[in-house]
């Protein structure tokens, strides 16, 4: 585990995120991924570490931050003070089936 996350001088702090990060996010989802496959379905996993231009310098992309591409509501823009209502997606280009 030493040579894997504390190599070159990594700081402790980043290290031990990186080590939650794959504990609880991304080995679960390769279990289910694998267990899908064991059971003769297809299984896709994928990483999004797009960080956009104002939100650098950033570590990384932060959890569920592919959203917004997904459903193309880059337009949007949530705060607490905003109504609900002005949060409606914009409508995307592609369908997710």
């Amino acid at each position: 585990m030493k040579a894997v996350y504390f190599t070159g001088g990594a700081d402790p702090a980043a290290a031990i995120k990186n080590i939650a990060a794959d504990m609880t996010m991304h080995e679960p989802a390769r279990l289910v991924a694998r267990l899908v496959a064991a059971a003769g379905q297809p299984a896709w996993l994928y990483r999004f570490g797009h960080v956009d231009e104002s939100l650098r310098p950033k570590a990384g992309a932060e959890h569920s931050s592919e959203l917004p591409h997904l459903f193309g509501t880059l337009n949007v823009t949530a705060t607490i003070n905003r109504p609900t209502s002005s949060l409606a997606p914009t409508g995307s280009s592609r369908t997710v089936s």
